[in-house]
């Protein structure tokens, strides 16, 4: 009776028992003593059996709230990195939707005695720095009462003296001293996402991005620039992992999620209608739901079939409407497909795995996925004899699709295409001389081929087509009514001898823009500007030969490919024959106060820690071939091994 008269009391009083004072640990005795002597007083009822009555309201109350607040994450664990004893075990825990990353990550690390886990939730990747709720991992109660599907993925076993020291106390040692005896093993997925962002901090570095179609350079809005290279990064590295097979698929899913929440963050800085046209983010889907495939794991299957239908549509609009149907009756002819049917004969074999997953009638996706891959397959014999000409595998193959199955045919497209890719890795570097426009844009090419062919000097054709943001009309007209040396950027030499080189000359801010876009830092733009008095690329040569005292950005090392909808995109790797010499000459040439000189070593090297992991990570990833390479020349024996899986056999 007293429990109800007392909730009645806190009704009117507007008492709530779940926020302090009450819910205080340092106050709560406190407050909820004079509370109860202030009810008791009131009612004419005992102290100690009102707050009896207030204590057992509290706990109700809080129970209620942390109800509606807690999400219980159940999963199983996956080996990642590393080999572990908690391999399929299957692990659920409480927490509540405030609790941030790295708490939940600590908590589960002593639960299983692993230092270091990746746990992935609905394609994404949980993220140390925000709440689970900012993340988008909802309450039990917003999944009906569900708990939340989870991989969690070891990265990293406590060493041998932590493992010792949890075995003697049959429990992990997770205390300061034990934690401090060893250095914590580093993040690869967040290593690559910083290294690749520091590397493109103050343009592209190391880093270009090319149209395969085309062999041309590609802009990127700045505020997209660095997300989208850190998607294309651990993409290329989870890609590589998934080539592995079944084994490290584990291992590659969080570099291929991440990759996502990367291309998730390049569409909020701008580049979304990029990333539309990129077929990476619609390989990108098809890998994670890979992943899913060879990993047998059904609990993502939500996650799983919005990525496919997203895959669906970023790969379907590559073609024609009718071209998937006749593609169909020449497969069912016995003909050799062309290689753009790779990904959808992998689309609708996951997407039948899905179906099957759901109890849903799954034969026709399957049946369908086995025809294509049947018809995907080409001769050993001519793969052989492509390889003998210098083409890899993958090259060969591809070549061999393209090419109907006609080994003659293919070795000729072969020798076209890499003398296709010589040609455009020449318009690269001339791409690179003319700079950027304002917009950002690179000079068109074929733009630059008309004014030519009406007579204009190169140089200046491309300079008025960068003045004019590629816009032919605005070009001509800039050149029919400005003096040739003020569209060039030049000024007289004279007004130059008058001022001394840090106050030279005016700069022309577009060929600012354009060095800057290359990377170069801004102080040694500039000078560089003024000591060509204004003539671009002359500039260009002494900021990359180092004379004037700038730091040159490293081009050694990797270059990330995309894939427009024309084609695959190429690595666009830069000349680095001199880099070495040019860097140590920009090194040594600085000379400043002894706190920017410090600055300026620290940075550097923090660029060459950066450029060193991208080359050790990544290094094979990127220089390998560009996605769309890879994927025309998928071997697609998985894919038969799974059709097999499903009583579905492809002819031979």
């Amino acid at each position: 009776m007293s429990l109800d008269i007392v909730r009645e009391e806190l009704r009117k009083d507007k008492v709530q028992l779940w926020n302090p004072p009450y819910a205080t640990p340092e106050s709560k005795h406190e407050a909820m003593t004079a509370l109860a002597g202030q009810f008791a007083g009131r009612l004419g009822l005992d102290v100690a059996e009102v707050l009896t009555s207030l204590q057992e309201l509290q706990r109700h109350a809080l129970a209620k709230l942390g109800a509606k607040t807690r999400v219980t994450l159940e999963g199983r664990v996956l080996s990642g990195a590393v080999a572990t004893s908690s391999q399929g075990q299957t692990v659920s825990r409480a927490f509540q939707t405030s609790d941030h990353g790295s708490s939940v990550r600590k908590v589960l690390c002593e639960q299983l005695q692993l230092s270091r886990i990746r746990v992935v939730a609905g394609g994404k990747s949980l993220q140390d720095d925000t709440s689970l709720l900012d993340q988008g991992w909802f309450s039990d109660m917003e999944r009906k009462g569900k708990p939340l599907r989870v991989l969690v993925i070891a990265e990293a076993v406590p060493t041998c003296d932590q493992a010792a020291q949890a075995e003697d106390s049959g429990k992990p040692n997770t205390t300061p001293e034990a934690a401090g005896a060893s250095p914590p093993i580093a993040d690869p997925v967040q290593q690559i996402r910083d290294a690749s962002k520091r590397l493109t901090k103050d343009g592209f570095g190391d880093f270009e991005l090319t149209d395969a179609a085309t062999g041309r350079l590609v802009p990127v809005p700045p505020l997209a620039r660095q997300d989208l290279i850190a998607a294309i990064a651990l993409h290329a590295k989870g890609r590589d992992l998934l080539l592995k097979g079944a084994e490290s698929a584990g291992q590659a899913l969080p570099f291929l999620t991440e990759a996502d929440a990367a291309f998730e963050r390049c569409c909020d800085g701008g580049g979304s209608q990029l990333v539309a046209q990129l077929d990476n983010f619609g390989h990108l889907q098809l890998d994670i739901c890979w992943a899913y495939a060879l990993l047998g794991n059904s609990d993502h299957l939500p996650d799983a079939e919005r990525r496919l239908a997203a895959a669906e549509k970023a790969l379907v609009k590559r073609f024609d409407r009718n071209f998937l149907a006749l593609a169909e009756v020449h497969a069912d002819q016995g003909r050799t497909l062309p290689p753009e049917l790779v990904p959808m004969a992998r689309l609708w074999l996951l997407r039948g795995i899905a179906s099957h997953c759901r109890g849903d009638a799954a034969r026709a996706d399957l049946e369908r996925a086995a025809l294509f891959v049947t018809a995907l397959r080409v001769d050993e014999d001519a793969v052989h004899s492509l390889l003998l000409l210098g083409a890899t595998r993958v090259q060969a193959v591809a070549a061999l699709r393209r090419a109907e199955g006609h080994a003659d045919k293919a070795a000729t497209n072969w020798f076209d295409s890499e003398k296709h890719r010589s040609v455009a890795q020449k318009e690269r570097e001339e791409q690179r001389r003319f700079g950027q426009a304002a917009d950002g844009s690179f000079v068109d090419m074929q733009l630059l081929e008309q004014l030519q062919v009406m007579g204009i000097e190169r140089k200046l054709a491309a300079a008025a087509l960068r003045q004019s943001n590629n816009d032919l009309n605005g070009a001509l007209e800039a050149i029919r009514t400005q003096p040739a040396d003020v569209i060039l950027g030049k000024r007289i030499k004279a007004d130059a001898k008058k001022q001394p080189s840090s106050e030279g000359p005016p700069i022309d801010e577009v060929a600012l823009a354009s060095l800057l876009s290359l990377g170069f830092p801004r102080a040694a733009a500039e000078e560089a500007l003024r000591a060509s008095n204004g003539d671009f690329e002359e500039a260009v040569l002494l900021a990359s030969a180092g004379t004037v005292g700038a730091e040159q950005p490293g081009n050694d090392a990797v270059a990330p490919s995309a894939s427009a909808p024309e084609g695959a995109a190429e690595p666009a790797k830069q000349d680095s024959t001199e880099n070495e010499a040019e860097q140590a000459s920009s090194k040594d040439s600085e000379d400043g106060s002894e706190g920017s000189a410090g600055n300026k070593a620290d940075d550097d090297r923090a660029y060459q820690e950066a450029r060193e992991l991208i080359e050790r990570e990544l290094g094979d990833s990127l220089r390998r071939s560009d996605i769309d390479e890879d994927v025309a020349g998928a071997s697609l024996v998985e894919e038969e091994q799974l059709l097999q899986q499903f009583g579905i056999r492809t002819q031979i």
